[in-house]
C-alpha cells in the first residue's frame, strides 16, 4: 500500500588497462593479468570479462537490497507459486499425446508440481502472520495515505487500513485451522471467505485511489513545469513520471485481483467454486508478473 520508488544507481565498469598505487611501495602497477599479456588480444579478452564480472556484482548486490524487504520476498514467492501451478497444468496436458512410460512420466511430474504449489501457498500464508502490526501502524499514523492533498484518497487509505486490520485475524485462524485442525476447530472456509471480503474492500479502495493519485500526480507535474527550472524540473518530472508509472501498474494488478477476490469471498468457494482453477490462477499469475515487475521498475 505504501509507494516505493527505487533510485537508480550509476553502473561503474572496470578498466583492466587502470593503474592502482601498489601500498607497499608507492609505485603503481597495472592491473593486467600476464595471460592477458602474452595474448593477442588479451586486453580486449580482460575488459569483456571485467565488464561481465562487474555487471554481475551490480546485479548480486541489487538483488540483495531487493531480496532483503520481506514484501519483495512474498513477491517473489508468489510469482514461483504460479509459474509452478503453470507447469504442472502444462505437464499434464502434455500427457495426452504421449506415450505410456511418458504418460507415467509426465503424470509423476505434474503431481510433484502441485504440491510444490501448495507447500508454497501455505508458505505465503505464513509470511502473512506479520502483516497485523503493520495494519495497526497504518491505522495510527495514516502512513499508507500520507502526502496527499485530495480528501478522497485519505479517505481511501483509511478504508484500506481498516479493512487489513479485519483481514488478518480471520485468515491468520482459518491458515492455522488448515495446519492443525487438532489445536483451531473452526470453519475454516468460512473464515478465509470472510477475510476476502475485506480483501476485497481494500481492492476496490486501492483501486479508486490509484485513479486519483494519478490526476493529483499530473497537477503536480504540471505545476513543475511551470515552476520550476530547467534541472530541477527534469528531475522532478522523472520523479512523478515514476510515481504515475507505479500507479498504473498498482491499477492493472488491482483489476487482476477483482474476480479472484469475489471468488474467494463466496460462501462455499472450496465446494461450489465460481471460477474455474485455469481462469482463477491466470488471472493471479498476470498479477504476479505485474507485481514483480513494478517492485524493480
Amino acid at each position: 500500500a505504501t509507494l516505493l520508488i527505487e533510485m537508480k544507481e550509476s553502473h561503474q565498469t572496470c578498466d583492466p588497462s587502470d593503474e592502482q598505487i601498489d601500498v607497499t611501495g608507492g609505485k603503481q602497477k597495472s592491473t593486467e593479468t600476464d595471460d592477458c599479456k602474452n595474448q593477442p588480444n588479451g586486453l580486449s579478452k580482460c575488459a569483456s570479462y571485467c565488464d561481465v564480472v562487474c555487471r554481475l556484482d551490480a546485479f548480486l548486490e541489487k538483488y540483495t537490497r531487493w531480496a532483503s524487504s520481506s514484501f519483495n520476498t512474498d513477491k517473489g514467492i508468489k510469482i514461483i507459486t504460479y509459474v509452478v501451478w503453470l507447469l504442472s497444468r502444462l505437464t499434464a496436458s502434455s500427457s495426452k499425446t504421449t506415450c505410456d512410460n511418458e504418460i507415467k512420466s509426465n503424470d509423476a511430474m505434474s503431481t510433484g508440481l502441485r504440491k510444490v504449489y501448495g507447500h508454497l501457498i501455505m508458505v505465503r500464508y505464513a509470511l502473512r502472520l506479520f502483516g497485523l502490526p503493520m495494519s495497526f501502524e497504518a491505522v495510527r499514523t495514516g502512513s499508507w495515505y500520507s502526502g496527499w492533498k485530495d480528501n478522497y484518497i485519505n479517505f481511501l487509505g483509511k478504508v484500506m487500513t481498516w479493512s487489513m486490520v479485519f483481514y488478518h485475524p480471520y485468515e491468520h485462524v482459518a491458515y492455522l485451522h488448515w495446519l492443525a485442525p487438532e489445536l483451531i476447530k473452526v470453519d475454516a472456509g468460512r473464515c478465509s471467505a470472510i477475510s476476502c471480503r475485506f480483501w476485497l474492500a481494500y481492492v476496490f479502495a486501492d483501486l479508486a485511489s490509484s485513479f486519483l493519485k494519478i490526476k493529483e500526480l499530473i497537477i503536480r507535474r504540471d505545476d513543475a513545469q511551470r515552476n520550476l527550472t530547467d534541472d530541477t524540473r527534469r528531475e522532478k518530472e522523472d520523479e512523478i513520471n515514476a510515481m504515475i508509472k507505479w500507479n498504473k501498474l498498482q491499477i492493472l494488478r488491482n483489476m487482476c485481483y477483482v474476480l479472484p477476490c469475489i471468488h474467494w469471498s463466496l460462501p462455499n468457494w472450496e465446494r461450489k467454486p465460481w471460477l474455474k482453477e485455469g481462469a482463477l490462477n491466470g488471472l493471479m499469475l498476470v498479477e504476479s508478473i505485474t507485481c514483480l515487475y513494478q517492485s524493480v521498475c
